[in-house]
Formats: C-alpha cells, sequence, structure tokens
C-alpha cells in the first residue's frame, strides 16, 4: 500500500516556529491523523476542522481545478490556539483547465461523507459561481496583478522564459479559470446521469 501524507506525522514537517514551545511539538496533528484513521471522523470533523477555513479552501481548490493538495503532498495546515482548530492555507494550488477526476484527499473524502458538510460546501460554491459578477470581479484582480507584475517582468533580463511566452501563459491561465468557472456552474444548472451496467 502507498503512504500518504496521513498516515503520520512522519510524513509532515513545521514551516513556523513556536514561541511558546521550542521543540517540535506535533501532538495536535498526532490527533487529527488519528482520528481521521477513526470510523466516526464525520461526527467530529467539526469539533477539530475550522468548517469556514476547510469550505474556502475546498472552493479555491475547484475554482482552480486543482488537485495538487492531494493526500500526497502540498497540504497546509495551521492549528489556531484560539480556535483549537486546524486552518487551511491554499498552497502551490496549480490550475486546469478542466475539472480532474478526482479533486480530493483523505481530510476531503472524509468529511464531506458527511452530508451536512457536502451540503454546505455545494452551497457556497452555488452561491459563489452562480453569480458572474464574482467571474468578473476574480479576473479584474488577475489583470489588476499582471499589470502590476508585467514592467518588472520585463525588465528581468535573466529570466526564464520571454516577455511573448510569459503573456501567453497569463493569457492562458486567465482561460483555464474562466473555463472551470464555467463547468462549475454547469455541474449545478444541468442533469447529468451516467449510469455504468
Amino acid at each position: 500500500k502507498d503512504k500518504t501524507i496521513f498516515d503520520g506525522i512522519d510524513y509532515w514537517r513545521k514551516q513556523a516556529g513556536d514561541a511558546l514551545f521550542g521543540y517540535e511539538n506535533f501532538a495536535e496533528l498526532d490527533f487529527l491523523l488519528a482520528r481521521l484513521q477513526s470510523d466516526d471522523f464525520t461526527k467530529v470533523a467539526a469539533d477539530i476542522v475550522d468548517m469556514d477555513s476547510f469550505y474556502h479552501w475546498n472552493i479555491v481548490a475547484l475554482l482552480a481545478g486543482s488537485n495538487h493538495q492531494s493526500s500526497w503532498g502540498n497540504m497546509r495546515l495551521y492549528f489556531n490556539n484560539a480556535k483549537g482548530k486546524f486552518e487551511f492555507i491554499p498552497w502551490d494550488v496549480g490550475t486546469k483547465n478542466y475539472l480532474p477526476p478526482q479533486l480530493t484527499n483523505i481530510i476531503v473524502e472524509k468529511t464531506l461523507a458527511n452530508p451536512k458538510f457536502y451540503l454546505q460546501r455545494n452551497q457556497r460554491l452555488w452561491n459563489y459561481v452562480k453569480d458572474d459578477k464574482n467571474l468578473a470581479d476574480d479576473l479584474r484582480y488577475y489583470d489588476d496583478l499582471y499589470n502590476k507584475i508585467k514592467p518588472a517582468f520585463y525588465s528581468d533580463f535573466k529570466k526564464h522564459d520571454n516577455n511573448a511566452t510569459f503573456n501567453r501563459l497569463v493569457a492562458d491561465i486567465r482561460g483555464q479559470y474562466v473555463a472551470i468557472f464555467s463547468q462549475l456552474k454547469d455541474l449545478f444548472t444541468k442533469d447529468r446521469v451516467e449510469l455504468v451496467v
């Protein structure tokens, strides 16, 4: 069996120090990983996981069509001591212009196995994709960011890609985001049933 990052704390490392403890303390993470292995995780998920953070993180991955925060890496968790719960940090998300067949990891699978959490995630996602103003706002932000960094990129003479390649990549990623946004919206607005006999 292939090992995943959810099989034990040996596959994790801390990216930030702890001012209170001078040693690598993984107690909270160890508790989360142990609970993930139990059959009742869906019942206790909201006690361990900040659900707002989970929904936002998962929706960002869906909007990017990204399966890059998987059971094999790129997962960034933050244990918020004030809340006593884990929060999720989007990291190395990546974009695609299609929805991959698998957009998941063990935390997503086990959390969304609870119909209440699954419905809440879908309601939040629908509230976002149903309004084309959200897409326009996202694209405006993307274009503004591009226009801010373009001069610095153009003036870098040691860069890997030339200016034309850079512009093409920026346009491609923008198009990928539009395509995924539309595909997610279609999932809610069109009836599709697939049967294998």
